[in-house]
């Protein structure tokens, strides 16, 4: 263990975790959910915007861009509050580019000195070399989205400027540079949804993606949402046979290549659980400051414990409104199937299951989590 070089909580220096869940190495909040006792959320996703500079083909969260941007004072009080509450972690990004609020920097700066660890999703053009420092000293982990690694593919999966790719080539070896001159101990990696047309040059940016120093890479298929059904496609792999074995011959000790061949081949399916139990521990707050109960209802009134312009989060997230929603949603009277099939609750939800009904199983997988070596990095991010 280590503790992080900024003012945070202790998070591991154990292996790179980028599938399941980490929610048994939180014994105290499982405890307390099976007790019924409240506790603050170990995670919130977060979108400081409502906007983006890009409008990827794939999005499923395009048609909640309604041009949103939370009030800064509000924001900079947001981070802090849920620090103090206890909240361990924040991921940005939610409905848009978080790099598009001006006081995202400064915003990771203060919740970093209240007790948060920070990660953040991005397109990576906002990024500029002033405030690469602020990032890498501050995030706990950076993730840039790359769908596309020619100039051609990454136009037209990101709907955006030729010349866009350069621009985020540089910003991600920039981040890569200072965090090899400062020993941050911030996680760098990328992200691709994998498409018939980026197939053809996602092994030879992968091989560029290693060689400049990024820690992983990630390659899944499209992640279904409201937004973006009419674009649900599965990558046609036939004409690669090899891509996903020849990727991941590319993985070193220092660079990491998870290829979600699984998900392609059978896509996002919910099994093993018989309602959604996971809402205690994260929730997703937009850009107008509505907190819900998770990010598949962004913008559903019906799902929405309160707003940050009108009460704080621990007001929020204590409320009776908010009780009653999370108890609604997790009974067995809600439907679940009305739910998304990529549902980022789905892991939890088999492993709460689990615990509720078999618990011997259950203590055996955290009895081998207390082994040395065991605890996996970014271990607050569920």
């Amino acid at each position: 263990m280590y503790k992080n070089k900024m003012e945070g909580k202790t998070i591991s220096s154990g292996r790179l975790q980028l599938s399941g869940n980490k929610l048994l190495h939180h014994p105290e909040e499982i405890e307390k959910w099976q007790r019924g006792e409240p506790f603050a959320p170990i995670m919130i996703e977060f979108g400081p915007v409502s906007y983006c500079n890009h409008k990827c083909i794939h999005c499923y969260v395009m048609d909640e861009m309604r041009g949103d941007r939370l009030d800064s004072d509000v924001y900079l009080k947001f981070v802090k509050d849920a620090g103090d509450f206890g909240v361990k972690s924040i991921i940005l990004g939610g409905c848009g580019e978080p790099m598009l609020h001006p006081k995202t920097p400064e915003a990771l700066e203060v919740g970093v000195k209240h007790g948060l660890n920070f990660g953040m999703y991005t397109n990576g053009v906002p990024i500029t070399e002033r405030n690469t420092p602020q990032l890498i000293d501050n995030l706990t982990f950076i993730r840039f989205s790359i769908n596309g690694f020619s100039n051609e593919s990454h136009q037209f999966i990101h709907d955006t400027k030729n010349s866009d790719l350069d621009k985020v080539k540089k910003n991600l070896e920039g981040c890569i540079e200072y965090k090899r001159k400062n020993d941050s101990e911030c996680t760098i990696g990328v992200y691709c949804v994998l498409f018939n047309e980026n197939l053809d040059d996602v092994y030879e940016g992968t091989k560029w993606l290693r060689d400049i120093g990024v820690d992983y890479a990630l390659f899944k298929p499209i992640s279904q949402g409201t937004g973006n059904i009419q674009h649900i496609q599965a990558a046609n792999l036939e004409n690669h046979p090899t891509l996903v074995s020849d990727l991941e011959t590319l993985q070193t000790d220092d660079f990491h290549v998870t290829v979600r061949a699984d998900l392609i081949r059978d896509g996002y399916v919910r099994l093993g659980y018989d309602r959604c139990y996971g809402l205690p521990f994260e929730c997703a707050i937009d850009a107008d400051g509505s907190v819900y109960t998770c990010n598949w209802y962004w913008g559903k009134e019906e799902f929405k414990y309160g707003n940050l312009n009108d009460n704080s989060f621990p007001e929020i997230w204590e409320s009776e409104k908010a009780k009653s929603l999370r108890s609604h949603v997790s009974s067995p009277e809600f439907k679940i199937g009305n739910c998304c099939g990529s549902c980022k609750q789905n892991s939890i939800n088999k492993t709460l299951y689990q615990i509720n009904h078999n618990p011997d199983k259950a203590r055996e997988i955290e009895e081998t989590l207390k082994s040395p070596g065991i605890t996996p990095q970014h271990v607050n991010f569920l």
